[in-house]
């Protein structure tokens, strides 16, 4: 090859290289699908969270006006609030108020938690007591892959964070 050929292979390899690094620099929203045609896009920078249905784009609830970067964790509590996992057709966070709604008797709520469990995946609980000691809804959400799983009723899961022995 002659020197003006290497030179031009040179530059265009270095163009592509700068538009690669400043593309992805500049990539600030992740899009994640679930099931059933809806998809979260998550800012990288702040954490905002929209909740993405057909065409149309939802600040998911808790995240509205944040100044500050959410925490991971606050990531996948929203994730699993907003997502179908419990079946039905309406969110997880709906479906357990109105079961709550329902319950008689003593009944103390300690909320959403989150722990992460390994780079991206994190075991998610909403959990009470009925006054025979702590119980929760459990479910493992992998955030690169947009996966909310329901821990109860999969023995695999079930052994893997001690659920439900």
């Amino acid at each position: 090859m002659n020197k003006t050929a290497i030179l031009i292979v040179a530059i265009l390899s270095a163009t592509a290289l700068i538009s690669f690094l400043i593309y992805t620099e500049n990539t600030r929203y992740i899009i994640q699908s679930t099931s059933k045609g809806v998809a979260y896009k998550i800012d990288r920078k702040t954490g905002q969270t929209w909740l993405i249905v057909g065409s149309q784009e939802k600040i998911v609830e808790g995240a509205r006006n944040s100044k500050t970067k959410r925490s991971s964790e606050d990531i996948a509590i929203e994730f699993v609030k907003n997502s179908y996992a419990l079946g039905g057709y309406s969110s997880v966070d709906s479906q357990i108020r109105s079961w709550l709604k329902k319950k008689k008797g003593s009944l103390k709520i300690y909320g959403w938690e989150a722990k992460s469990i390994d780079d991206g995946i994190y075991l998610v609980a909403y959990a009470f007591d009925q006054g025979s000691g702590k119980v929760g809804y459990y479910f493992e959400v992998n955030l690169v892959g947009g996966i909310v799983r329901k821990v109860s009723g999969d023995p695999v899961l079930e052994k893997k964070y001690g659920i439900g022995n």
